[in-house]
């Protein structure tokens, strides 16, 4: 349904409500999900700031958030695959997040249409 079919204003005022809660939802899902995803990508950085924060007779190990074999050595090159980490979990995070987001305003917007209906 266009928004120009629309007859009454209350049919418009209807719509609306409808699609600012849609972009509500989906705008906090949006920033839960990108928050969480790089809190559980920067969990791997808690060893390097006990290292330095309250160290120890040797070094902790590496533990990355998600077992990526680089074949390089972890300890060596844990910025580059830290930093490789958290573009390549965003990516992923921004597809999941836009498909669910398009699912959450598709929902809304039938929600929309079926108040009208009745």
């Amino acid at each position: 349904m266009e928004w120009d079919e629309l007859k009454t204003p209350e049919e418009r005022e209807i719509m609306q409500r409808y699609a600012e809660t849609g972009r509500r939802y989906s705008l906090g899902y949006s920033l839960y999900c990108f928050i969480t995803g790089f809190l559980f990508i920067c969990l791997s950085l808690i060893p390097p700031i006990l290292d330095v924060a309250l160290p120890l007779n040797e070094s902790r190990p590496v533990l990355p958030a998600y077992p990526g074999h680089y074949f390089v050595d972890e300890r060596e090159y844990f910025t580059y695959t830290f930093l490789h980490a958290i573009v390549a979990w965003e990516i992923a995070v921004t597809g999941i997040v836009a498909h669910d987001c398009m699912l959450l305003t598709y929902i809304e917007h039938v929600c929309s249409i079926l108040t009208l209906a009745g």
